[in-house]
C-alpha cells in the first residue's frame, strides 16, 4: 500500500537577519504539529477484553492514551507488533477507548 499522508518541508531562505531562520523553523514546527494532530486514531473497545488488538495504519508507533467508559485514564501494557498494529494488555477484561497519536 502506498503511503499517501506525508509532509515535506523545504528550507527556502536563510536571510541575513538574525533569528529569521528560527522564525521559519517555528512556523515549520507548527505545520508539523498540525499535521501530526490530523494523524490520530480513536479506537473503541465496546466488549470487555484483556487484550485489545488495534490495527491503526499510521505507519509509526503512536503514543497511546487509554480511558475507561467513564473517561478515566487506565494503564495497560502496550505491545507494538509493527508500525501499523499494536496490542494493549490488561490484567482483567475492560472496555473503553484508546486514542492513538
Amino acid at each position: 500500500m502506498a503511503q499517501t499522508n506525508f509532509l515535506k518541508l523545504t528550507k527556502t531562505k536563510t536571510g541575513a537577519i538574525p533569528g529569521e531562520f528560527a522564525a521559519d523553523f517555528a512556523t515549520n514546527m507548527e505545520i508539523i504539529d498540525n499535521f501530526a494532530a490530523q494523524q490520530t486514531v480513536a479506537f473503541n473497545q465496546d466488549i470487555p477484553a484483556e487484550d485489545w488488538v488495534i490495527e491503526h495504519n499510521l505507519n509509526r508507533m503512536p503514543l497511546v492514551t487509554i480511558v475507561d467508559d467513564t473517561n478515566v485514564v487506565m494503564v495497560g501494557e502496550i505491545e507494538y507488533l509493527d508500525e501499523n498494529n499494536l496490542v494493549i494488555h490488561f490484567s482483567e477484561e475492560v472496555s473503553g477507548k484508546a486514542y492513538l497519536r
